[in-house]
C-alpha cells in the first residue's frame, strides 16, 4: 500500500539522516507533530549551513534533534551539555515530561533554578495525588521517613516496607508499628511478621507468619 511505501521510506531516510524526506513522508503519512519537529531541525540545519558552510549539517543542534528523533536521549543530552546547552537540555526533558531529567541535569549543572525546580514538581506531584511519584523522589532525597509517609498514603505498604529494610530505618517505631498495621490490613502477613520481627513483638510476628502460613 501508499501507507506502507511511505513508512518504509521514511524508515530509510530518517537512518541516512535525510531531513527533507523524513519530513515529506511524515506529512504523508499525516504525522503533524512530527512533521513540525523534521521542520524545525531542517530549518536549524539549513540556518547552520548558511552561516558555517558544510560543517552546518554537524550543528550540535540538529546532532540533538537526530538523536531525539532515533529516541536516544542521553545521545541528545550530551550534545547539549557539551555545548554548555544546560537551558536547552532542562526544556528538553520538561517538554517529554521527564521531570526527574530536568531535575537531575539541573542539579548536576549548579543551574540556580534547581532547588525551585524539585520543589515545584514535588508539588505538583502531591496536588495531582501521585503518591508513589513523591515518595520515590523523597526516598531518592533521602528523607526516608517522609517517603514511608507517603507510601502509607497512597496504600503502598509494600514499598514504605521496602524502605524501611533497604535502609535499615528503626525510628520511630511508631512508624513501624502503623506500616506492619497496613501490611497486615493488606494481607501481606509474611511481611508484616517481619517487621514484628524487627519490633522484637516475637508472638504478633509467629501470629502474622501462620496466618500467611508462612513456616
Amino acid at each position: 500500500s501508499d501507507l506502507a511505501m511511505w513508512r518504509k521510506l521514511s524508515t530509510m531516510a530518517l537512518r541516512a539522516s535525510d531531513l527533507r524526506i523524513a519530513q515529506r513522508c511524515a506529512a504523508a503519512l499525516g504525522d503533524v507533530a512530527m512533521s513540525r519537529f523534521l521542520g524545525q531541525a531542517k530549518e536549524i540545519k539549513v540556518k547552520a549551513e548558511e552561516e558555517m558552510g558544510a560543517r552546518g549539517a554537524d550543528h550540535y543542534l540538529v546532532r540533538s534533534k537526530l538523536a531525539l528523533l532515533h529516541k536516544d536521549l542521553q545521545g541528545a543530552e550530551i550534545e547539549l551539555l557539551n555545548q554548555g546547552q544546560v537551558d536547552e537540555c532542562i526544556e528538553m526533558y520538561q517538554k517529554l515530561f521527564k521531570h526527574d531529567d530536568a531535575i537531575r541535569v539541573a542539579e548536576q549543572s549548579r543551574h540556580p533554578e534547581a532547588a525551585e525546580m524539585r520543589r515545584a514538581h514535588f508539588q505538583y506531584l502531591l496536588d495531582t495525588n501521585q503518591d508513589d511519584q513523591a515518595a520515590a523522589l523523597k526516598e531518592g532525597e533521602g528523607d526516608f521517613i517522609e517517603a514511608i509517609n507517603l507510601y502509607l498514603k497512597g496504600g503502598m505498604p509494600g514499598k514504605a516496607a521496602n524502605v524501611i529494610f533497604q535502609n535499615d530505618v528503626s525510628q520511630p517505631v511508631q512508624l513501624l508499628d502503623t506500616v506492619a498495621t497496613a501490611l497486615t490490613r493488606a494481607g501481606l502477613h509474611e511481611r508484616a511478621g517481619d517487621f514484628y520481627e524487627r519490633l522484637n513483638d516475637l508472638p504478633r510476628a509467629l501470629d502474622s507468619y501462620i496466618r500467611g502460613h508462612a513456616f
